[in-house]
């Protein structure tokens, strides 16, 4: 699931315009695989976030405000993209925010196997948290 999520991250989710975009694509799949390694190791280390459930419920809500302005945007001149100035379109965002629902879904599943002292909250609100600033960087 981290895998498919950095891919489409990578190619889908990041703005490919310009000359740097491999250089780029390459980066966001590369930054998804180091936050992965940091939250196991802090796991490890039990210096995960103790985030609670009602944390959870605020974050979900805001995730789903900022996905929703996203899908609602109308750029002049760019019907389809999230931004007239970026290649980055509104399907590549849905599909982007499904996968990472199934790497989110399939973390706090191992996390809370592996590491049962930390609750599924806590893993889906830092989760979530990430998620929101990655969403909330492509209405910039």
């Amino acid at each position: 699931a981290l895998d498919e999520f950095a891919r489409i991250r990578g190619d889908e989710e990041t703005d490919l315009s310009g000359t740097a975009r491999a250089a780029m694509a390459i980066q966001a799949r590369a930054d998804e695989a180091d936050r992965f390694s940091r939250d196991i190791d802090n796991a490890e280390q039990a210096k995960l976030p103790r985030l609670s459930a009602a944390r959870f419920a605020a974050l979900d809500k805001k995730l789903n405000l900022v996905y929703r302005k996203i899908m609602d945007a109308a750029p002049p001149g760019a019907p389809g993209l999230v931004s007239q100035y970026a290649t980055v379109t509104k399907d590549n965002v849905r599909h982007a925010q499904r996968a990472w629902l199934a790497y989110r879904d399939a973390l706090v599943g191992f996390g809370v196997l592996r590491y049962p002292a930390i609750p599924a909250s806590a893993w889906k609100a830092m989760l979530t948290e990430r998620r929101i600033v990655q969403l909330s960087e492509l209405l910039q």
